[in-house]
């Protein structure tokens, strides 16, 4: 995904004015989508998943007697789900391996450390990385394979390393280093080598990997509202997406492959359509539209936090 020309309606939204009107009919889509609902922050989240195609919503966690499961990520197949979530309130983080076709729940880093997080699949599926955070010091990246056994340490550092994502080519993982306000995106190999600074600036976290060349982040504004970014994995270009308003939070974007679009989360009650909280968002990086998610199915957008989309 690259951006192209910037429209009038795109430099409305750079410059705060508001993109706050619908003005094409929403896009045809196929595809999958995971996200998280949740009235507050750690309060009782639900995974859903929305099939575009077959416009059937689901709540996929319903049936898996989980504390709070957010963050869930596809496998390239749509056969598996990882995601984190506690098993009962107020417990350690684990990272959770979802088999769809046998309803098999597998906790994959039972008694290893109290948080395991931001678990994301490898290109093939057959690798997790994710963010293991011991009682004392910072988070470091960890790979795994699907029975949970270690294959990479790859970060070992006192930093915080988190929001790991993989590379296209399987062989880097893209994610946040340090915190807020000194948080900036990295890419390091999966053996720990060549970690180095991609200039997303700071303030930046939430990487989304879109193509050999590109990934999307989430940067704040100095009065702390999440705009959506595109780098460059080989230079120091950065773009503001055209659909940002300064005013509002554009967060947690991921691309829809094969196409300019993004699903993205916006608390910007001024959009088409906004419900309340965060809303689901399918967005054009060309132009800016946004169109609210309860045009595809209204129960979509249900004046919770809808936020964390994966899209296969």
């Amino acid at each position: 995904m690259n951006v192209r020309t910037i429209t009038a309606i795109s430099v409305a939204c750079i410059l705060g004015l508001g993109c706050t009107q619908v003005k094409a009919a929403k896009p045809t889509l196929t595809g999958t989508l995971l996200f998280h609902r949740y009235p507050s922050y750690g309060s009782a989240s639900e995974i859903w998943s929305y099939d575009f195609g077959s416009n059937t919503l689901v709540n996929i966690s319903a049936a898996w007697g989980l504390y709070d499961p957010i963050n869930g990520n596809w496998n390239p197949g749509k056969s598996q789900i990882t995601f984190m979530a506690q098993a009962v309130q107020n417990g350690p983080w684990d990272v959770y391996l979802y088999t769809v076709s046998s309803g098999s729940l597998v906790n994959l880093t039972h008694g290893r450390q109290p948080r395991n997080e931001d678990p994301r699949f490898s290109p093939n599926g057959f690798r997790i990385c994710y963010k293991e955070t011991p009682a004392s010091g910072p988070g470091q990246l960890r790979i795994m394979d699907l029975t949970g056994a270690i294959t990479n340490t790859v970060t070992t550092s006192n930093v915080e390393h988190s929001m790991p994502c993989y590379t296209d080519d399987a062989t880097g993982l893209v994610y946040s280093r340090g915190v807020s306000p000194t948080d900036s995106i990295w890419q390091v190999n999966v053996g720990g080598t060549n970690d180095h600074s991609l200039s997303s600036g700071s303030k930046s976290y939430y990487p989304f990997v879109t193509g050999p060349s590109y990934y999307l982040y989430t940067k704040r504004t100095p009065s702390g509202h999440d705009q959506t970014y595109q780098g460059n994995l080989s230079n120091s270009t950065i773009t503001s997406m055209p659909y940002n308003n300064t005013g509002y939070d554009y967060s947690d974007a991921v691309s829809i492959p094969g196409t300019n679009y993004v699903i993205v989360s916006s608390d910007n009650p001024r959009l088409t359509g906004a419900v309340g909280g965060y809303d689901l968002y399918v967005a054009n990086t060309s132009t800016g539209e946004l169109w609210n998610l309860n045009q595809y199915n209204a129960g979509i957008n249900g004046g919770k936090e809808e936020l964390g989309a994966s899209f296969k």
